[in-house]
């Protein structure tokens, strides 16, 4: 392969924020901007170690221009809640998401040791109205 084939090929990158702090808006998001990098932003509703989350108002600003995801409602680690409070967590973070948004919020939240948790952790299948959550192929 020589040099201007590489140059040609197209390059792809991608960055994710977690956590909702309101720095993400004012720092991260500028960044990006100015570089011309996209970003997937995790947003919690509170943070149960006290750190500040961004607002609805930040959460609506920050999502007009990059993809804001469902985290959990209190930033709790969700593999040690009971299946029941794991899908309240990500249920009513979503729902606090939808109201910040005009659009559709994906949530995939992630457990310890970055496992994915899923519907099939959930009571019933009831308790997931939506096609949001599933296992990835």
């Amino acid at each position: 392969m020589n040099a201007s084939s590489v140059a040609a090929t197209p390059q792809l990158a991608t960055t994710s924020w977690d956590d909702g702090h309101p720095s993400d808006l004012r720092v991260v998001a500028a960044l990006l901007e100015k570089h011309g990098l996209s970003g997937t932003f995790y947003v919690p509703c509170t943070n149960s170690e006290g750190r500040p989350v961004m607002r609805a108002a930040e959460i609506a600003e920050l999502g007009r221009q990059f993809e804001i995801r469902g985290h959990t409602r209190d930033h709790v680690i969700l593999t040690d809640l009971a299946p029941r409070l794991t899908a309240d967590q990500i249920l009513t973070n979503k729902q606090g998401i939808r109201r910040s948004l005009t659009w559709k919020c994906i949530s995939r939240a992630i457990g310890r040791k970055a496992r994915p948790i899923l519907a099939t952790s959930a009571p019933s299948s009831s308790t997931f109205p939506s096609r949001d959550f599933h296992e990835p192929a």
